[in-house]
């Protein structure tokens, strides 16, 4: 199963987009680099590995974090977590 959920943290003024999966998980090694440009575990059914480095570094543009929690055999949890200071002077702006 894979669990969605969205938050609103109003003393850090941001939102989290939380994604839980019940996979297989990763081990410390894989955490350590799975968010590194090319690194894919899986390769041989067509992963590039640019995926999360892609995301994290938009993330990480925005002034976000990208945080992963994993169980080997229990399943993997990924956060997004975004900033809102400034986001609704930024859209005035550009309006």
């Amino acid at each position: 199963a894979i669990l969605v959920s969205s938050s609103y943290d109003r003393k850090a003024d941001c939102i989290m987009i939380e994604v839980k999966d019940e996979g297989t998980g990763m081990h410390k090694d894989v955490m350590n680099n799975i968010t590194d440009p090319f690194y894919t575990t899986k390769r041989d059914s067509g992963g590039t590995g640019l995926g999360l480095s892609i995301s994290s570094t938009i993330i990480n543009e925005h002034g976000g974090n990208l945080i992963f929690e994993s169980i080997p055999g229990k399943g993997t949890t990924a956060k997004v977590i975004l900033p809102l200071k400034g986001y609704i002077e930024k859209r005035k702006d550009n309006l």
